[in-house]
């Protein structure tokens, strides 16, 4: 699986004033180095504890169609998934219907889950 981050967040979950006051900064002159390094300390939490802090926007490319009716979603905790695409054998895509899946936010991980009823097609790819 391959993940790509196509938003990241629009806050860091410390503001630059809440830094520099645990810091005792009192100019600017360090702003960029603080919010760097707030920005660092929030990756580096997020990846150690397999969550993220703040909203943010992923692109999953999956390297085979699971043989289950579930696809675990690795970035927690899952939100929502806007959509699904397949590609065939030719790498042509193809949206998979909204109305065959929903998204179980509850689980951890996250999971995109077939519906009873709806049968997900064969992609035709490896």
């Amino acid at each position: 699986m391959t993940a790509i981050l196509i938003s990241g967040p629009a806050v860091e979950p410390v503001t630059l004033a809440e830094a520099k006051a645990h810091l005792r900064v009192d100019s600017s002159d360090e702003d960029t180095l603080v919010s760097s390094l707030v920005t660092a300390a929030r990756i580096h939490i997020e990846l150690a504890c397999s969550k993220v802090l703040i909203t943010q926007s992923w692109k999953l490319y999956f390297d085979r169609w699971p043989s289950r009716t579930c696809v675990e979603i690795p970035i927690a905790p899952l939100q929502e998934i806007s959509a699904v695409k397949i590609y065939d054998a030719d790498d042509n895509s193809e949206n998979l219907d909204a109305s065959g899946w929903y998204v179980d936010t509850a689980s951890i991980p996250g999971r995109l889950v077939r519906r009873p009823v709806a049968i997900w097609p064969d992609p035709a790819r490896p």
